[in-house]
């Protein structure tokens, strides 16, 4: 009795992936444990026909429906210095893209860096500094972007020696240097935000 007992213990440990040290990819055609989610609202979904030959989508993707702010975060914890690629495409064009970055990796509460994409602001940067008020860095799009629904686009974030530099479509959107290195080690997480769609993410260190 006393062994099914420890063998129960061990059945609920809750997960903890390792941080990321090497590259790392996720083709994001299914929600794994290492993701979590702070609400209702993530699935993966089949794109329509229309849509993946005119703006040549996946098949499927992760998607949300919902613009309540609910965050899915990536479980491992990324590296303080990092290489971060993201393919994904808008669904709602008054939502767009969001994707919260250095968060504590549990709830919808600002994390360090927000950066998202939508018809109506076009391109923000959001930088939640230590005991200061939010600092808002605005990008300009490409031309060509209007954010419309299934447009899809590439980001590319890179973040190292305190300087977060965001690339959108390969195109430098938005540069912030910190005034000091993080310093907080356990808000290092991704979170996906609702409201849009994603297929392909990478992270590597740098």
């Amino acid at each position: 009795m006393r062994l099914v007992w420890v063998v129960s213990l061990l059945g609920c440990r809750s997960y903890e992936p390792d941080p990321i040290t090497e590259r790392w990819t996720d083709n994001l055609t299914h929600i794994t444990r290492d993701w979590h989610a702070t609400g209702d609202g993530f699935a993966v979904e089949p794109t329509p026909a229309d849509a993946r030959t005119a703006y040549v989508l996946p098949q499927r993707a992760l998607t949300s429906h919902t613009t309540s702010g609910v965050h899915l975060w990536l479980r491992k914890q990324l590296p303080v210095a990092s290489d971060i690629r993201l393919g994904g495409f808008v669904v709602d064009p008054d939502v767009g893209l969001r994707v919260a970055l250095y968060g504590d990796g549990s709830s919808a509460a600002p994390a360090r860096y927000e950066l998202s994409i939508d018809r109506v602001h076009g391109a923000r940067l959001v930088v939640h500094p230590d005991g200061g008020p939010p600092i808002t860095i605005a990008g300009t799009l490409p031309a060509w972007v209007k954010a419309e629904r299934y447009e899809r686009h590439r980001w590319h974030i890179t973040h190292s020696s305190g300087v977060l530099r965001w690339f959108f479509d390969d195109n430098l959107l938005a540069t912030y240097e910190e005034p000091q290195p993080l310093a907080d080690a356990t808000h290092r997480y991704l979170a996906l935000v609702d409201g849009g769609a994603f297929d392909a993410l990478a992270i590597a260190p740098l």
